[in-house]
Formats: C-alpha cells, structure tokens, sequence
C-alpha cells in the first residue's frame, strides 16, 4: 500500500513532545517572512541542502546532539514502529535525524489575522519528495541503493482544533523524467495540471507514510484560531541494503 497509518504515541506522550519542542524554540529556525509563523527544528534536506551543502550539515552538527539528548526516547519509539512495519530502521548521523515543522507562534504569542488569512491558502508547493538525490554520496557507501524503495512520514503532535491534513495525488503516475523536471514549485503552471487530490487527515499521535514518488502538497488550515498550532515530526527512510536509513 503506498500510503497508510501507524499508531505511535499516546495523547501524553504527543503532549510531552510538544512540550520539549517548546522549550527549544531558541534553536527553532524561521522559515518563511512575515505574516507566516513557520519554523523548524532540526536542520532539513529540502530547505538547507537543496542550498547549500555546507549550511545544511552546519545545522546538522549544532542540531543533532540537540535534538538526539532531548528525543531519544521519541525516537526509540518511532524507530520501532517504524521497523516493525517496513523492516529494520535506524538513525545515520551523517544526515540530519527527523525533525520538526511548527505552523503557529510561540508560546505566549498570538498569531496575527495577516498570519491566520495567509496559512487558510495554499502556502507549500506541489511536490515529490527527491531529497534523497542531495545525499548520493551517503547511500552510496552502502552500495548500490534502489532508489524506489523510499518513505516519507510525519506524525502529528498538535494540531489546531478544526484538523490539519494532507493533500495526496497517490493515482499519478511520474515518470523519472517528470519527478526530476516538473515545476512543482507553481500551482499556476498550465502544462501540468493536476486533478482533485486525496485529503489526508492527520491525528495526534499517528504517524502517516506514503511510499515512492507521490505528489502531496500541505493543505491550508480551516477556520484557525490565534492561538493554534501544527507541530509535526517529519523524516523519510531509504533503504541502504536491508535498513532504511532515517533523515530529514
């Protein structure tokens, strides 16, 4: 199946993530310009690399032992329920370990209307996620890598009161050429017109994976309210001869 979900944490398990997710917002990095509260945790391939290599593993060193000394218990459970349903999977230091998306403001902090008018429109882009292709140079020492065998997950910790969700595209099918090429990046381009998606809707405490080259997008909040938020674990696993290799 190429995409489903897994249950993971508890409500209080979610809630104690959260929390430690808070209390490191020194080192959360803003994403995106005003009015747009959108910030990580954890250095990411997507954003960093697709940049600069050398920004990305600037973040990786100072962020890694950060975040492994506060969520190694977060990860021995998502490393396992992971595992039990893909195989065996483990966390590679040479890449950044998962991290965190966080849609809202700080605690204490309010989200301005300009902020809640912006995140109920279509802020992400279309896309696939490729980001495997900017750390060839890891997989590789594990030999040959079947570059198809891939996942993506994000395991929901918060979410604002009306849901938070995903759109999916799973019944395109891309060919090599298209994944590599296709503007993604504009929901204007005419040459590539997309139909209705699937709607994903996220719960705290389960994780979703799509597997392969699946289009998604993030879908825009509903009806958001000043104060909520949409704090998610991320990270994609490729298979390196028998165990997925985990990273963001």
């Amino acid at each position: 199946m190429p995409f489903g979900y897994i249950d993971v944490l508890s409500e209080s398990e979610a809630k104690q993530s959260v929390e430690v997710v808070h209390k490191l917002n020194k080192v959360w990095i803003r994403r995106s310009p005003d009015p747009v509260p959108f910030y990580t945790l954890g250095a990411v391939t997507y954003i960093d690399a697709c940049r600069s290599q050398e920004q990305y593993h600037k973040h990786r060193k100072l962020l890694n032992p950060i975040l492994l000394k506060n969520f190694s218990w977060l990860y021995d459970i998502v490393l396992k329920k992971l595992s039990d349903h893909f195989g065996p999977c483990e966390l590679l230091s040479e890449v950044a370990y998962p991290g965190f998306h966080i849609f809202g403001s700080k605690l204490g902090e309010m989200m301005l209307p300009s902020a809640l008018k912006a995140m109920q429109k279509p802020l992400a882009s279309l896309h696939v996620d490729i980001q495997y292709q900017e750390h060839y140079n890891v997989w590789n020492k594990f030999g040959p890598i079947d570059y198809n065998d891939l996942f993506s997950f994000t395991l929901s910790l918060e979410l604002p009161k009306t849901g938070g969700s995903l759109y999916l595209w799973d019944s395109i099918d891309l060919t090599a050429d298209q994944i590599s090429t296709f503007n993604f990046q504009d929901p204007r381009d005419k040459e590539n017109q997309v139909p209705t998606p699937k709607i994903i809707e996220y719960e705290v405490g389960k994780l979703f994976y799509h597997t392969g080259h699946v289009l998604h997008q993030i879908a825009p909040g509903k009806n958001l309210s000043a104060n909520d938020k949409r704090i998610t674990l991320q990270g994609h696993g490729v298979n390196c001869n028998g165990i997925y290799r985990i990273y963001f």
